[in-house]
């Protein structure tokens, strides 16, 4: 008998599988790298050969992550057209895989006719973090009228309200033998007094807008008004330590120093020219990822560096990579594991190194140690 793919996961893939089967509805959360995708696609496969579905929609937070299902899809001889357009023939309704806006207006147009909920109808939400209470995506998903929906993701906030309960939980710390081997190094940057001047007075104010912002009696335009101060005085201290002297040149030292395929991290676009044109002149092949075209340059053209701002967000296929360069990083959590988790494919007899820069008495500290706790690993200091 021919091996399916059900037959070839890994263990925590069948476990997560069987749950949602036994469940019918509910998050499956494992680590980005580890197969969420053939978690979805093995479950769609054994609810059509047991006739408990006849049709699915897969709903995601990108165009480009549409089209990255619709390909694996077909690899698998699933029925799989993305929606892009009104344009090429593919009409809304007759599309299965769709960006969050399109879906959500998918269900909008159907929910009155029934049209689309005539059918047993299983829906999967790609990256459903997205999903929380008050957003339009939350709202179309309570309404899709399902007996099986699955929802992927990498990490769950705690503080979020979600539609669907977790039903299946893994971290990188959990796999260990199923991912390669991690090594995460810490280069601490002792910070000037200049620029511990304009940090603090920076997370001043962000902490103060955010206590304005949770008064009771503030008025709507009032917290309006410091949700702005807040949000604009978040960007400008990423901008100082993304820019900042001291962190450029570690990072570009740093990547010297490796060998391998790297992948820097860094938060703006000014820092990636600026690594770009110092590591070039080292030799290394350096392509920046400005836009969604730089992706295809990846896989024909030689490169030795990427370095990527949001460009490499949520679902994004990359070749794989030995290094990673954590240049400039927000706070969260959330944002860490899902740029390493570009280097998380590959043997497990790999060893993948991550590098973080952080500066002293910052933010960037706190951030790598949640990190290393999530992975299950020490940090190893570089002076």
């Amino acid at each position: 008998m021919a091996q399916t793919l059900y037959d070839i996961l890994r263990e925590y893939q069948k476990e997560a599988v069987n749950i949602f089967l036994e469940k019918k509805k509910g998050i499956v959360v494992l680590p980005t790298g580890t197969g969420k995708t053939y978690v979805a696609i093995t479950a769609i496969k054994e609810l059509l050969l047991e006739r408990k579905i006849d049709d699915y929609i897969i709903a995601v937070p990108t165009l480009s992550l549409a089209l990255q299902w619709e390909k694996v899809m077909k690899q698998q001889g699933l029925k799989a057209h993305a929606y892009l357009s009104n344009k090429g023939g593919k009409s809304l309704i007759s599309s299965n895989i769709f960006a969050y806006p399109s879906f959500e207006k998918l269900v909008r147009i159907t929910k009155n006719t029934k049209r689309l909920f005539e059918t047993k109808t299983m829906l999967v939400i790609d990256e459903v973090h997205h999903a929380h209470k008050g957003t339009k995506l939350y709202n179309a998903i309570t309404q899709f009228n399902a007996e099986y929906i699955l929802g992927l993701s990498a990490t769950l906030s705690s503080k979020e309200e979600y539609p669907l309960p977790t039903i299946y939980k893994k971290t990188y710390a959990d796999l260990k033998k199923y991912i390669p081997k991690v090594e995460l190094y810490e280069v601490q940057v002792e910070p000037d007094y200049d620029f511990m001047a304009v940090y603090r007075e920076l997370t001043k104010t962000i902490s103060n807008s955010l206590k304005k912002i949770k008064m009771p009696n503030l008025s709507e335009a009032e917290k309006r008004r410091f949700y702005n101060i807040y949000t604009r005085s978040i960007g400008r201290r990423h901008t100082l330590i993304a820019t900042y002297n001291k962190v450029i040149r570690n990072t570009i030292d740093i990547v010297g120093s490796l060998q391998g395929k790297t992948l820097i991290f860094t938060l703006r676009l000014e820092s990636i020219k600026a690594l770009k044109t110092e590591i070039e002149k080292m030799g290394k092949i350096v392509i920046p990822i400005l836009s969604a075209e730089d992706l295809s340059k990846l896989y024909n053209t030689n490169w030795d560096v990427i370095i990527a701002a949001k460009r490499l967000g949520e679902g994004v296929d990359l070749p794989e990579v030995e290094n990673i360069v954590l240049s400039s990083y927000p706070s969260e959590l959330r944002t860490l594991i899902q740029e390493i988790g570009r280097g998380m494919r590959g043997s497990v007899e790999k060893t993948l190194v991550i590098i973080a820069i952080t500066v002293k008495d910052t933010y960037t500290v706190n951030a790598i140690e949640k990190l290393a706790e999530f992975l299950g690993t020490n940090i190893i200091p570089i002076t």
